[in-house]
């Protein structure tokens, strides 16, 4: 970014917008007052589904600096510091959203061999939507580019989930753990850790 650029304030509809995956880039186009194709929109696929919420109840966020090889297996395991707790209040159900996001890399495996590094959402071992497949495999966080990436191919990555919750107390938890098709078990390298989660009214 040029120095002296100037950056259009964010608006709450639009941080609910890229979470819930519609829009944003007609979003920020209106925002800063550039001109939209209407047919831009008009053609836009539909998404599968829409959680709507009006405002927001309460936003927790926690953060973890240390870097960490936590999840650099097969089987799921809490990444440091990412649990929030949260409580959707008696009388009526809330959409709960939570954006991670780390700094990361995923590297290792079998050269050719196309591994990946999974994370995935859940609050009290309920899956956050997209749950990614039956068991959280089927998105990528991050890759092993086919065994091309090295423990030096960090960059920032970030996803977002959103589920409508019954009231009651909640653990929002982030896993982590590689998926591998070769003999090798790539490693899944993680540092500040960030997790942000928004309690929003319907």
């Amino acid at each position: 970014m040029r120095i002296g650029t100037a950056i259009p304030t964010p608006r709450l509809f639009m941080a609910v917008a890229g979470a819930l995956g519609l829009s944003v880039g007609i979003a920020m186009a209106n925002e800063v007052g550039q001109s939209v194709d209407a047919t831009t929109e008009a053609s836009a696929p539909e998404p599968k589904t829409v959680l709507s919420g009006s405002s927001i109840l309460s936003t927790k966020f926690v953060y973890d600096d240390p870097n960490s090889t936590v999840g650099s297996s097969e089987v799921y395991t809490v990444l440091p510091g990412m649990s929030v707790p949260i409580t959707v209040p008696a009388g009526s159900r809330k959409l709960v959203l939570a954006t991670f996001g780390a700094e990361s890399a995923c590297y290792g495996g079998d050269v050719g061999s196309p591994g990946w590094c999974v994370v995935r959402i859940q609050a009290n071992g309920l899956p956050l939507f997209p749950p990614g497949g039956a068991d959280g495999t089927d998105f990528a966080f991050t890759s092993t580019d086919n065994g091309a990436a090295s423990s030096a191919s960090w960059r920032q990555h970030q996803m977002t989930r959103g589920r409508v919750l019954e009231p009651g107390n909640y653990s929002i938890k982030v896993y982590a753990r590689v998926k591998r098709f070769g003999t090798a078990i790539p490693t899944f390298w993680t540092g500040e850790r960030t997790l942000t989660v928004h309690v929003v009214n319907p």
